[in-house]
């Protein structure tokens, strides 16, 4: 790698903002007593990323319509609407 370079175009060169945020991540979303029902993290992570690409996909993530599930477990609430 050409590290001069890089470092002139301001460039980052090491991993360590990528490590800082895995770690963010993992506390927040993998952290002690939090249980999630099966796809809700990834849900979860999903909705973060549309909010903070700031181009209307979380308005479009939020007007699709979502089955009801439980808190714990994963059976459907049989309510009709």
């Amino acid at each position: 790698m050409n590290y001069p370079h890089y470092r002139r175009l301001g460039l980052p060169i090491s991993s360590a903002a990528v490590e800082s945020t895995i770690k963010q991540v993992n506390r927040r979303v993998k952290g002690s007593e939090k249980f999630w029902a099966s796809g809700g993290a990834e849900a979860m992570l999903q909705l973060r990323a549309a909010y903070l690409s700031e181009d209307d996909r979380a308005g479009h993530y939020g007007a699709m319509p979502r089955p009801r599930y439980r808190s714990v477990g994963e059976k459907r609430i049989n309510k009709t609407p």
